[in-house]
């Protein structure tokens, strides 16, 4: 049985991926594998003045911890965000993480939770871009349109065991495509730019999906508020 999710408590991403944890969710998960003083990824102490000074890599440590991902053929989902988005500092150090990752042909997929605060209470405010954001936040730190966009499409066909259903648009393949007013390997951002949806093979144009959006929001509003 696969296993896939977030990095126990108490274990180092090596030891998950040694033990045949499938997918990794979240860039956390490699920050302790590869911070030279895994201290300097803490927030400061109340009151304290937040450091500017950058995260130092261990690059041996950390290029040898992404090798071990590959020989296991264990993915990594970052979920960095868009850009811009989180602390500088840290998000200096998550982008120089994900290009080593993407380097050392770790296999990556893309996150639906960021931030993920508020997601454990039904808060879903900010699903619909949180995908588009985090391919944008692969291409900043290095990686092309068309890398991001296999991430985005590819990548879960083969993790899925489906890439003769999913991943290409081609006769005999599940009918779910995402039309764009914009070419997206122009500029990553045009992924937001989304005309219709076509979803088991119904078309669903920009008025019914943000029917459905709104409605799904509005009954998900009273778990929000418990």
């Amino acid at each position: 049985m696969p296993f896939d999710g977030h990095l126990a408590a108490g274990m180092t991403i090596v030891e998950a991926s040694d033990a045949g944890q499938r997918t990794i969710e979240h860039i956390g998960a490699l920050q302790q594998a590869c911070a030279k003083d895994p201290v300097a990824l803490r927030p400061p102490a109340r009151g304290a003045e937040p450091s500017t000074a950058p995260i130092e890599i261990d690059r041996a440590k950390c290029e040898e911890t992404l090798r071990h991902l590959v020989r296991n053929g264990t993915w990594l989902t970052p979920t960095i965000g868009g850009p811009g988005q989180g602390n500088p500092r840290a998000r200096a150090f998550n982008l120089a993480l994900v290009a080593m990752a993407a380097r050392a042909q770790v296999r990556l997929l893309p996150g639906t939770d960021w931030p993920g605060g508020g997601y454990w209470r039904g808060d879903y405010g900010t699903f619909e871009r949180s995908p588009q954001d985090d391919l944008a936040g692969m291409v900043e730190a290095g990686l092309s349109p068309l890398d991001a966009l296999r991430i985005g499409t590819l990548n879960p066909a083969i993790l899925l065991d489906m890439r003769d259903q999913l991943g290409q648009v081609k006769a005999g393949f599940l009918a779910d495509l995402v039309v764009l007013d914009a070419d997206p390997l122009l500029d990553i951002q045009n992924l937001k730019r989304v005309f219709a949806v076509v979803a088991n093979g119904r078309l669903v144009d920009a008025a019914m999906r943000q029917k459905v959006i709104a409605d799904e929001l509005a009954a998900r509003k009273p778990a929000a508020n418990q």
